[in-house]
């Protein structure tokens, strides 16, 4: 009789190659003064590999927050060695503490000018540079023709921790926290959540074809070094979403959780790029309501809770409501503005959730909804953030 094999439980992480090859080279030639667990590097390039794409300026979305508190429950006391390691030999990139919370940022190093791999050390640069020195691969390098070695050198790499590991002990314990969250969390989140796990999928050759086939189109638009590499970010990140959910709930890639403070769900769909979802698999059985103009229809909810309006406002706010409950709120702003609909989205993005200090482009919403515009401005008076968690709160309610 066969003996039956021991499958080992892990988790999954999965980094951008190109830091995954300088820390290694950067291990082999300045290895570091301390005893080392390799698989926290890899985690906390794993963490940083993971930014929401800013489809502004990609460039500058990589910024991520690392709170110590986390940072120290998830890798030990240690976890400041191993920042400064990756630090100072520039894999990483740190920035001024965030105000707020003093909490650092950090950002995976892709300066072109300060970092060069050479093939001697087997590792290569994926950087970009004006010429093709010191042996380093570039993208202009790279055989088109052959997709299979385009997506290697695009995809992320995947590294797995052992959940009997002590990071993967200290990982395990972050992710029962969770799902005990989960747990006393409302019946219809518990619903959500073993639906979400039992359904969810990806056609995983398909989101691959069409997503370096993409990355062919754009890559040739790029004018400049610059542009590709927002072109990369862009692919990398999707290349990475259809990643996460290839092995479903292996390696703990599949994420559920509600956020603490706008009790929103967040999962792998949440941030996924709106032309990968055709290819998601199960997602025909979810259930959902698509409300047009969702955040300023539901702030009339808001708007309700003003107690004896002023006539001036109380017409303010009943024009305001019927605009945006018949679905046309959008396209009003673009009248108003004299733009586009895709332009007058990010005309209210900038009235409803930008610093109460930046005025370009409120103007004209404020001559015409003076009282709305004020009681906008309240709600982000102590920190801009409030407007959109309030309209998020109730979102999540309604939902």
């Amino acid at each position: 009789m066969a003996r039956a094999k021991n499958y080992k439980k892990y988790f999954k992480l999965l980094i951008l190659p190109f830091p995954f090859e300088h820390l290694h080279f950067k291990l082999h030639v300045a290895p570091p003064e301390f005893d080392f667990d390799i698989n926290i590097f890899y985690s906390i390039l794993s963490d940083l590999s993971n930014f929401k794409l800013n489809k502004s300026d990609p460039l500058k979305s990589q910024w991520i927050p690392l709170a110590s508190t986390f940072l120290k429950e998830k890798y030990g006391n240690d976890y400041n060695k191993y920042l400064q390691y990756l630090v100072s030999f520039s894999i990483i990139c740190n920035s001024s503490y965030y105000l707020k919370g003093n909490c650092y940022y950090y950002s995976i190093n892709n300066n072109k000018e300060s970092i060069v791999i050479n093939k001697e050390h087997q590792a290569y640069s994926y950087c970009f540079q004006v010429s093709n020195t010191n042996g380093s691969e570039t993208i202009d390098s790279i055989d088109f023709q052959e997709n299979r070695n385009l997506v290697k050198s695009l995809q992320m790499v995947s590294v797995k921790i052992l959940k009997s590991s002590k990071l993967g002990k200290r990982m395990s314990k972050l992710e029962y926290r969770e799902k005990d969250r989960i747990k006393h969390s409302p019946k219809y989140i518990q619903e959500m959540y073993k639906h979400y796990f039992s359904e969810i999928g990806i056609d995983y050759n398909a989101a691959i074809n069409y997503t370096i086939g993409l990355f062919k189109q754009l890559i040739h638009k790029a004018k400049s070094n610059e542009e590709k590499l927002k072109v990369v970010n862009k692919i990398q990140q999707r290349l990475r979403s259809i990643e996460e959910l290839k092995d479903e709930k292996k390696g703990g890639l599949l994420r559920f959780n509600r956020n603490s403070t706008n009790k929103r769900v967040d999962t792998n769909l949440t941030n996924m790029a709106s032309d990968l979802r055709r290819f998601i698999t199960g997602y025909d059985k979810f259930s959902y309501i698509d409300l047009n103009n969702s955040q300023p229809v539901l702030f009339n909810i808001l708007l309700t809770q003003v107690k004896s309006p002023p006539l001036k406002l109380f017409h303010e706010i009943q024009e305001y409501r019927q605009i945006t409950t018949s679905g046309g709120w959008y396209e009003f702003l673009g009248s108003l503005y004299e733009v586009d609909r895709n332009k007058a989205k990010k005309l209210w993005m900038l009235i409803a959730y930008s610093n109460n200090k930046a005025r370009s482009g409120k103007k004209r919403f404020a001559n015409r909804f003076p009282g709305i515009s004020r009681i906008i401005e309240k709600y982000k008076e102590k920190e801009y953030q409030n407007f959109a968690i309030q309209l998020q709160k109730i979102e999540s309610q309604y939902s």
